[in-house]
């Protein structure tokens, strides 16, 4: 415990005397707020051009016109949400992790350097996100058969929240493959069976930092849960406003579980003879 809430400090203190840290996110960000932006005007055009017809083709005719439309927006953020996870998220996450190890090692923190190591290292880099993936679409397949064993209220409810901690827990399972692509030197399955070994070394503390992240969204995934209900309830705009919410709230859990993640390798690294960190003249 004593180790991660150690991690948590050094990378508070690594954003506040390095702000530039937050730049990749920032960007995300802004992307995520672009494509809800753009999935709440496509109704509208000139974006119903383009937008309207895949939305109308997939989900009927209906969810291009208000209020419909709101009605599908949780869903379209969502698989928009995933993609940018993908491009540009993953690579941004690469980029922290590099700055943060320039940082950790006393280097001079170079964009450039670490922007050309996270193209170097796509093939990694994806291969780590769909597995990263695939793994969250296995705790939404068991959710969706866990849901028709029980119909009580209280029941629902107890899965929900379980479900949705367990799908912020299972993302450490890879968490630690992204500072190994990035800092050393190794092979793909090197990458996997050390990501393996170094989280069950950091396995407490890892899973700490993870739970604080997913308390900093408690709070609005309790409206997220009931998007639809609030909706009906107040206003169909409500939903743009929780979806709205939740940018920001992703910007801070992502910040905090890659610099953390990234503080706790290195660390962990620096007691362990079997990893070496690359230097700046071969990754330069």
């Amino acid at each position: 415990m004593k180790k991660a809430f150690n991690a948590i400090k050094q990378s508070c203190g690594l954003v506040k005397n390095y702000p530039s840290l937050m730049i990749p996110f920032v960007l995300l960000a802004i992307f995520e707020s672009i494509a809800l932006y753009l999935l709440f005007l496509a109704p509208q055009d000139p974006f119903a051009k383009v937008l309207a017809p895949p939305i109308a083709q997939i989900y009927g005719e209906k969810f291009v016109h208000y209020p419909w439309h709101l009605l599908k927006l949780p869903q379209l953020f969502y698989y928009a949400k995933l993609f940018l996870s993908f491009l540009p998220g993953i690579f941004f996450s690469a980029i922290v992790v590099g700055l943060v190890g320039d940082i950790k090692t006393e280097k001079k923190p170079k964009f450039r350097r670490h922007i050309r190591t996270s193209f170097h290292r796509f093939i990694g880099l994806t291969i780590i996100w769909a597995l990263g993936i695939g793994v969250l679409k296995l705790v939404e397949f068991v959710y969706i058969k866990a849901i028709g064993w029980g119909e009580s209220k209280a029941y629902l409810t107890t899965l929900q929240f379980l479900i949705y901690f367990l799908s912020f827990w299972v993302q450490i399972l890879f968490l630690y493959a992204i500072p190994f692509i990035v800092l050393t030197k190794q092979s793909l399955f090197k990458v996997l069976i050390n990501n393996f070994r170094y989280l069950k070394r950091l396995f407490i503390p890892t899973s700490l930092c993870i739970f604080v992240a997913s308390l900093i969204y408690l709070g609005l995934y309790i409206f997220e849960k009931d998007i639809i209900v609030l909706a009906a309830r107040t206003s169909p705009e409500m939903i743009v406003v929780i979806l709205a919410i939740g940018i920001p709230l992703t910007f801070v859990i992502n910040l905090l579980v890659t610099t953390v993640s990234a503080v706790l390798f290195i660390d962990e690294q620096s007691n362990d003879p079997q990893v070496s960190l690359i230097s700046s003249e071969v990754s330069s």
